[in-house]
């Protein structure tokens, strides 16, 4: 399973800062929804915990007149190894040239 969660902003040694991670909702009923769907057990988030926005579908994101992708309101992760997703892993730049010894 991927690591999805992390409890210290701004990111920790498992994060990578091309990624970017969501605040639980305050609404209630969508922070109830988005606790459902990452079934977690005896689960408690704090003010920190962030979800990875690999989790979102692509249509759960807006773009800002600045050009920012922001979480639109309402969004739920859905994306996760127990519904057969698979994170897509990261290309690799095809300028990189490796060399061993």
């Amino acid at each position: 399973m991927a690591l999805w969660w992390k409890d210290r902003p701004p990111y920790n040694k498992w994060s990578k800062k091309s990624e970017i991670f969501h605040k639980f909702p305050v609404d209630a009923a969508v922070r109830a929804k988005w606790l459902t769907k990452i079934r977690r057990d005896k689960f408690t988030p704090t003010v920190n915990t962030r979800v990875c926005g690999r989790h979102f579908q692509p249509g759960d994101f807006a773009v800002t007149a600045g050009g920012l992708r922001r979480l639109q309101s309402g969004a739920v992760p859905l994306l996760f190894s127990w519904n057969e997703y698979t994170l897509p892993t990261p290309r690799q730049n095809s300028n990189m040239n490796i060399v061993t010894f």
